[in-house]
């Protein structure tokens, strides 16, 4: 019993009882504490039946019914009996699809509620989490991991009714005989405790299986995501071998569960034949005679029957729990994943707006340090400043700390120390999703969503006209190649986009920044895949907006460099030049030995 103990004191299981809905869940309880009603009533009329059956007409000898109330069923005639009986089975049956759709209610409940936890618990966590996170890992966490969660509610509706029927059936049997009632539940009790270390294999393999579908979920990904890159490298057969390698590692434990489960099933049935010849046994030393010994006889093997399917599933019901224990771990671990703290205070859109308009549009990095975790400093105590009306320009070397500069300026990572701030105020002080709206942020690899072409340049902004999305389009330079796919701009883009070409991919992105207009737009090789005129296209509409917004872009083409107001040069996290392109090149320091 300390094992079951332990089980309804897990954190796992807390967990999970706390999405269950409370209103739900009393449903599930009262209509399960019902059933031993049915019970009772229907093994009643049953046991009456069968005396009847063997003593002509109505049973008028025997033992009498274990409850005073249901006595009145000896004298009836069996007409009466059968009525009654079918009546109480359809009855029956209709309660219980009542209460199979409640259960089902509260356990679609749990899993949304746990699911929707689990999402909310994403958006609360640092970009570090998803630079090492898989996606096969995610998908596996919420779709499968989430939906193993349901059994909670199995295990509560099913446990309960399985032992409040046992109970019944219980009661039953002490009447006909305690002999035989004292040694089933001495068997039982001996079979349940030596059960549980089976139930203990079956957990831990469960926990193998779980980490097996995760890496084979994560190979299939990896096989989609990099389908191209396979076929050029012409590795399909080792891609196909991993993955099948992988999904056939998960063999020996499924079949030890297998086998364990069988073992368990034919250990059952053999103690249930013992029991069965023992009754018959006892029945027939205790000198029953006539037709009061198979009237017995045939009232214990009914009580054993309906007894035998209850205590299956509740042996299965363990099995289950031990079975999805790996699969809560996932869930657990997600849930239980450290969050960024939050800000002491928080500075609305309405007061930040204030603020703009009082000190005018800025964006300040002071003495930023960054590092990512386990690593060393990225950004060395660096700072800079953008004001509205000036296009920024940021160049260097890869890894000298541009993209991260970017993402602690757009608010997507917290720097280990020194702060950003907008129109003065400290970025840490402004509410998230008010800092967010403002900013317009496009990195080389546009974020395309498996929707259409309107739904992806809309995304986020649904009160957005078809005319207002056209008009972003063509700043974007996009219009005229959407309008040559085969519905426009109710085309189908696919998974990632991969549909259309890279350039594609970043003109639809830049035309939902146009369409967004935001105060500060963040461009991080946002026009890479470009051709140079179309590339020039795009800057001369961005370089029209720089007066009243602010401008900072990450390139490598001159030819994008040179239109800007200032350039930043970087290295080693810090920034070691600034001015106009022509200043930079006189110099010839770090700048003219980029682009000379």
């Amino acid at each position: 019993m300390m094992r079951l103990g332990r089980l309804v004191r897990s954190e796992k299981l807390r967990l999970l009882a706390r999405h269950v809905s409370a209103r739900d869940l009393a449903t599930v309880a009262l209509l399960t504490l019902l059933q031993p009603l049915f019970e009772v009533a229907k093994l009643g009329v049953l046991l009456a039946l069968i005396r009847a059956a063997f003593q002509g007409g109505a049973a008028q000898d025997g033992s009498p019914i274990p409850l005073p109330l249901l006595n009145g069923l000896l004298h009836q005639p069996i007409t009466t009996l059968v009525a009654l009986f079918i009546g109480l089975v359809a009855v029956q049956t209709l309660f219980d699809l009542w209460l199979l759709i409640a259960a089902e209610r509260a356990r679609f409940g749990m899993v949304e509620r746990l699911r929707r936890t689990a999402v909310e618990k994403l958006w609360r966590l640092d970009l570090e989490f998803f630079s090492r996170a898989h996606a096969g890992d995610l998908v596996f966490t919420f779709h499968g991991a989430v939906d193993k969660a349901g059994i909670v509610v199995d295990l509560i509706t099913q446990a309960l009714k399985s032992v409040l029927t046992l109970a019944v059936l219980l009661w039953f049997l002490l009447a006909m005989s305690p002999i035989i009632a004292a040694a089933i539940i001495g068997i039982g009790a001996v079979a349940w405790l030596v059960l549980f270390q089976v139930v203990e294999t079956t957990r831990r393999a469960s926990i193998r299986l779980s980490g097996i579908t995760r890496e084979a979920m994560n190979r299939l990904h990896d096989i989609v995501y990099g389908i191209r890159l396979i076929r050029t490298a012409g590795n399909e057969v080792e891609e196909s071998s991993a993955y099948l390698e992988t999904c056939r590692a998960a063999f020996p434990d499924q079949l030890r569960s297998l086998l364990t489960r069988y073992s368990t099933t034919l250990a059952t049935n053999t103690i249930g034949l013992a029991v069965v010849l023992a009754g018959v046994a006892y029945a027939i030393a205790s000198g029953k005679t006539g037709g009061e010994l198979p009237a017995f006889v045939l009232s214990y093997l009914v009580l054993l029957r309906q007894a035998a399917p209850n205590v299956v599933q509740l042996n299965d019901l363990r099995f289950q729990f031990a079975h999805a224990d790996g699969y809560f771990n996932t869930v657990v671990e997600l849930l239980g994943r450290e969050e960024p703290p939050a800000p002491p205070a928080s500075i609305g859109a309405a007061a930040l707006s204030r603020e703009i308009a009082r000190h005018g549009l800025s964006l300040a990095a002071e003495e930023l340090v960054f590092r990512y975790e386990g690593g060393s400093d990225v950004l060395h105590g660096l700072s800079i400043e953008c004001l509205a009306g000036q296009a920024t320009g940021i160049v260097g070397l890869s890894g000298a700390g541009k993209s991260t500069l970017l993402d602690c300026l757009a608010g997507f990572r917290r720097p280990a120390a020194g702060r950003v701030r907008l129109a003065g105020v400290d970025l840490g002080t402004i509410a998230p999703e008010a800092y967010r709206r403002m900013v317009g942020y496009v990195s080389q690899e546009a974020v395309i969503f498996n929707r259409s072409i309107l739904e992806n340049i809309r995304y986020g902004m649904p009160e957005k006209s078809l005319e207002q999305v056209q008009a972003a389009a063509e700043r974007a330079q996009a219009h005229d190649f959407i309008m040559r796919t085969p519905r426009g701009y109710q085309s189908e883009l696919g998974e990632r986009g991969l549909s259309v070409s890279g350039g594609e991919r970043q003109r639809i992105a830049l035309a939902r920044l146009f369409l967004q207009d935001p105060p500060m737009i963040i461009l991080d090789e946002a026009t890479s895949w470009l051709d140079v005129q179309t590339e020039a296209a795009v800057f001369e509409q961005l370089l029209r907006l720089r007066e009243r917004k602010i401008l900072l872009v990450v390139s490598h083409r001159f030819t994008s460099v040179k239109r800007f107001d200032r350039i930043l040069v970087l290295q080693g996290g810090r920034v070691v030049e600034a001015g106009r392109s022509d200043e930079l090149l006189a110099r010839q320091g770090v700048y003219h030995g980029l682009f000379s």
